[in-house]
């Protein structure tokens, strides 16, 4: 594993000598993972409370409906995994996915924030819907962009690079969606003292938030654009139903990406029970205000800009997985420390305001600077287990791969994501 995950300098093409990407390049390409922040940012802190607290659904019903999409979600991943991989146009494997997905990932994002009024079961049914539309539009988008990655450039350190602008736009879109909306959109009214109940506020976040998802899909997928030439083509034969399952059967046979995939995993599952609370900790075991959760998000701005210059130096020092190990580390100590002093009683966010919040702030920054270097990090290893992947069985399937290996979600909110 060692050697086709981390220190295998040598493995697959890697080793054979590419150009560096043109900055602007990592740029655009980068700029694509907003897409991904922001509709994470609203799946792991809003969608909850919105559906809950505001429309009046039970609690208990939206995080089922929640799940059930995320099964949907987990069928379609290897699907468009494949379908990318084997994809045949003038366009190549991965534009036509990425430029079909931008309207109407854009579009379904409005939807899903102006359910009818109508019976709870009809609202129930209006969100299952809408969310397995979201995501599904978005899968279509980020599976195969992710799958790029590995095609632009076979440098090993380049990837590093690369991926770290990838991390570095998603949690930005994240982060400034959250401060767009507990400190513009989502403000108390006469009917409504508390902001983050304020109906009116989502329908305004919404607009913006779609307006971003499509902007940075179509910056991606034209940045990238002139590149099409120079990319892996699709196999001239393909049975599709046997090379599916032949495909995810040699992917997790690789003994690297196993583990890797088995950590992503497990590492997905503890932040999914965590975000989904997070707004409601926030509020009622800190008692910030909204103006004061999107503050605290901010921190996540700073994590972001030192994470995109750290990651390739730490991968290069200590190797992509040591790094990856200490980065995670790191963010699980930071997380810990705000919850246990005010459970504990060492600490008031309500008698003493000013010493907490810069508390929060501070292991917001340091939680949120190891999760998005561990994230650049696992990335940039699964991009070198393709390459080890082609070494050894002669196939170019990034898509199977990423598609397995989907990222957790990476929540904006600092502390409480992680």
């Amino acid at each position: 594993m060692k050697n086709a995950a981390d220190n295998g300098r040598h493995v697959g093409n890697h080793t054979r000598s590419t150009p560096q990407l043109p900055r602007l390049t990592k740029i655009s390409y980068g700029a694509g993972a907003a897409a991904f922040g922001v509709k994470d940012q609203g799946f792991t802190a809003l969608v909850l409370i919105f559906y809950n607290q505001v429309i009046g659904l039970p609690a208990q019903t939206v995080g089922i409906i929640i799940f059930l999409a995320l099964i949907v979600d987990a069928i379609l991943d290897p699907i468009v995994g494949q379908m990318s991989d084997n994809w045949k146009s003038r366009w190549g494997r991965r534009h036509p996915f990425m430029y079909a997905a931008a309207l109407p990932a854009a579009a379904s994002y409005i939807m899903m924030w102006h359910p009818p009024e109508v019976s709870q079961t009809l609202v129930a049914i209006y969100l299952f819907f809408a969310a397995v539309i979201v995501r599904s539009f978005i899968t279509i988008y980020e599976i195969p962009s992710s799958a790029l990655a590995p095609e632009l450039t076979a440098d090993y350190d380049e990837r590093t690079k690369v991926f770290a602008f990838r991390q570095f736009f998603g949690w930005i879109a994240g982060v400034s969606m959250t401060i767009l909306a507990f400190r513009f959109f989502l403000q108390p009214s006469a009917e409504q003292p508390i902001g983050q109940l304020n109906r009116e506020g989502y329908s305004t976040y919404a607009l913006v938030a779609a307006a971003i998802i499509f902007l940075s899909i179509m910056v991606s997928a034209l940045g990238t654009h002139k590149y099409i030439p120079r990319l892996h083509k699709a196999p001239a034969t393909t049975r599709p139903k046997r090379d599916f399952l032949r495909q995810l059967i040699e992917a997790f046979s690789h003994k690297a990406f196993l583990v890797l995939a088995i950590a992503a995993l497990f590492n997905a599952m503890a932040q999914g029970l965590v975000l989904s609370m997070q707004v409601y900790v926030s509020t009622y075991l800190f008692q910030l205000s909204s103006q004061q959760i999107g503050m605290i998000a901010a921190s996540s701005l700073i994590s972001a800009l030192l994470a995109l210059n750290l990651a390739p130096v730490l991968a290069r020092r200590f190797g992509k997985m040591n790094a990856a190990r200490f980065s995670k580390l790191t963010a699980l100590l930071f997380v810990l420390i705000p919850v246990l002093l005010v459970l504990t009683g060492g600490i008031s966010s309500v008698n003493d305001t000013t010493n907490f919040l810069r508390i929060f702030f501070f292991c917001s920054t340091m939680a949120s600077l190891g999760t998005i270097i561990c994230a650049i990090l696992v990335n940039s290893m699964v991009a070198d287990v393709v390459e080890d992947f082609e070494r050894r069985s002669g196939k170019r399937t990034e898509g199977t791969f990423f598609a397995i290996d989907r990222p957790p979600p990476s929540g904006p909110l600092g502390l409480l994501v992680h």
